[in-house]
């Protein structure tokens, strides 16, 4: 389950690709309170999640305990933006997107890359 972790400075959104295996809840944590303890990211900083190259996706209880987890720690960013390129991909982020969006938040699911930066990258609310 490799997790790669990059800022894209210039267009000021921190992009995280996941390969191979969904991460397990404590590897999801421990990422994000790496990250915040660091200062790489704040809950205000977009964030592109490329799940293209995910092998093996989460159950419907996984995602759930995600999201759960990352809401009840105040740890989610408000604007994250999925990337994928299957329809089990997509229905997985949609999940997500349905399970994870509160007041003030936007989550959006993107087959096509270029679109993806665009709407993170556009600092209105997205919505």
């Amino acid at each position: 389950m490799p997790i790669e972790v990059t800022y894209e400075a210039e267009a000021g959104f921190l992009r995280v690709t996941v390969s191979g295996s969904w991460p397990s809840p404590v590897e999801q944590a421990t990422l994000r309170s790496r990250l915040l303890d660091d200062g790489v990211v704040t809950l205000d900083t977009p964030v592109l999640y490329d799940v293209r190259q995910l092998t093996t996706l989460p159950s419907r209880d996984q995602v759930q305990e995600a999201i759960a987890t990352a809401v009840a720690q105040n740890v989610a960013p408000m604007k994250r933006a999925f990337l994928v390129a299957t329809l089990a991909q997509d229905l997985i982020a949609n999940r997500i997107r349905t399970l994870g969006e509160r007041e003030g938040s936007s989550i959006r699911v993107f087959w096509e890359e270029a679109a993806a930066i665009q709407w993170l990258t556009t600092r209105k609310s997205g919505r």
